[in-house]
C-alpha cells in the first residue's frame, strides 16, 4: 500500500491568495487616499434630488441680492420684466455662491466665470434647459425667465467639465425659487 506524502503546497496556494489580497487592499487604499490628493472633499450642504428639483422651499429664503439688476418691457405683454445678475464662479470643482434665492418671474441671469479650469454649468432638471461650457478665465453670461418655472429649489453644477477629477457631486448648488 502506498502512502501520500503533503507536499506543502496547498498551504503555499493560501499564503499567496493572502498576499494578492493584502495587495490589492494597498493598492485600492493608496488609489483612494492619493486620487483626492491626500485631502478629505468638503461635503456640500444640501442633498441633491435625483431629479434636480424638489417642490421645497424654505420658510426663511431670502432672495439673494443681485449684483445689479434692471428692468425691460416684455414686447407682448408689455409687462415689465425685472432682470436679476448674480455672480457665480467656479473654482477648485466647487460653485459659489452654493446657494440663490429668486422671486418667481425675475428674469435670471447668470455671470459665469470660470476660474481655474474649464467648466460648464448646467440645471440638472431639464426644465430650465441650460447648458454652458466657459475655458478658464472665460466670463459667459445667460439666464432664463422664471415665470414659467414651479417654485421650489434646483440643483445646478458642472457635468462634464468639473475643473477637478470627480467633482461633479462637489461641485452642485441650488437655485430657490420662491413663490412670492
Amino acid at each position: 500500500m502506498e502512502t501520500q506524502q503533503d507536499t506543502g503546497a496547498a498551504p503555499a496556494k493560501g499564503r499567496t491568495m493572502l498576499w494578492v489580497i493584502a495587495l490589492a487592499a494597498i493598492i485600492v487604499g493608496a488609489v483612494l487616499l492619493f486620487g483626492t490628493g491626500g485631502k478629505t472633499p468638503e461635503v456640500v450642504q444640501f442633498t441633491a434630488t435625483s431629479t434636480g428639483y424638489s417642490s421645497d422651499v424654505p420658510a426663511n429664503a431670502v432672495p439673494t441680492a443681485p449684483v445689479s439688476t434692471t428692468t425691460v418691457t416684455n414686447k407682448d405683454s408689455k409687462e415689465p420684466l425685472p432682470m436679476k445678475f448674480f455672480d457665480v464662479r467656479a473654482e477648485g470643482g466647487k460653485f459659489t455662491p452654493t446657494e440663490i434665492v429668486v422671486q418667481k418671474g425675475d428674469q435670471v441671469i447668470f455671470n459665469f466665470t470660470a476660474v481655474d479650469a474649464k467648466y460648464d454649468f448646467f440645471f440638472k432638471n431639464p426644465s430650465i434647459g441650460l447648458y454652458v461650457i466657459a475655458e478658464k478665465g472665460e466670463t459667459k453670461t445667460f439666464g432664463f425667465n422664471s415665470a414659467s418655472k414651479d417654485a421650489g429649489t434646483y440643483d445646478f453644477g458642472c457635468e462634464k467639465f468639473c475643473g477637478v477629477s470627480g467633482a461633479y457631486d462637489l461641485g452642485l448648488a441650488k437655485l430657490v425659487l420662491t413663490g412670492k
